[in-house]
């Protein structure tokens, strides 16, 4: 089989942001130049926003989390964004953390059996303290406008998911973070609410004119920035 491409011109997206699922823990395993170039290839498609890692170690003193030290991958990961040219906005996923602060909390493994609203408060408090200190640590690397990326797809018929999704938005505006999920419910239901790139995936948005203005209507007012899965 061949394939023709024949060459294009992008649209103009206005303020519009493009974000790419971008597998950018493959960049840990290339040159520079070998990483750099899929960058620019990124950017060359009109993207700007990409996940970053979190990859780092917790700093624990007297029970509480004090700093964050970001691996050489992460960091490294967010000088090629920067050289590479891309403006963000940047995903972090700390989906690990609570299992993380539970253990330098000294708790038993089961603390965590439960759904999220039935967690130990110290391991919530313990979450917040970290993601304060890796805001720190991403921010002084000229990140200015990093985000959260909260667990993925929350709906009432995933057991657990809606008590986890408010326990990451909590846990995201007491740390100062802005937040990233996808999520297809509109506020003002719970599953929608809080977030700041609410991502819509499904028809709602394009089969449906009038759904689709009732979503983004819905979504704005709230505060947030409407994206969508495609």
């Amino acid at each position: 089989m061949q394939v023709r491409v024949y060459p294009f011109a992008l649209a103009d997206l206005g303020g519009r942001i493009m974000h790419l699922y971008a597998d950018s823990g493959r960049w840990s395993r290339m040159t520079d130049e070998q990483a750099l170039a899929e960058i620019a290839d990124i950017r060359d498609h009109g993207y700007e926003s990409v996940p970053l890692s979190a990859g780092g170690e917790m700093v624990f003193e007297d029970g509480h989390c004090t700093q964050y030290r970001l691996s050489e991958d992460s960091r490294r990961m967010i000088r090629l964004v920067q050289q590479g040219g891309l403006r963000g906005p940047f995903g972090f996923w700390t989906g690990r953390f609570p299992e993380t602060v539970r253990a330098q909390l000294g708790l038993p493994e089961d603390a965590l059996a439960g759904t999220a609203d039935t967690w130990p408060e110290a391991v919530t408090q313990g979450v917040i303290e970290a993601q304060r200190a890796l805001l720190a640590a991403v921010t002084a690397l000229g990140v200015t406008d990093p985000f959260i990326i909260a667990i993925d797809e929350p709906g009432y018929w995933k057991a657990g998911s809606p008590e986890r999704y408010a326990w990451d938005m909590r846990v995201a505006r007491e740390s100062g973070w802005d937040t990233y999920c996808t999520t297809s419910t509109p506020p003002p239901d719970p599953l929608g609410m809080f977030v700041t790139y609410h991502c819509y995936g499904g028809g709602q948005i394009y089969l449906d004119r009038t759904r689709a203005e009732q979503v983004a209507a819905a979504t704005r007012a709230a505060g947030q920035q409407l994206w969508y899965y495609c």
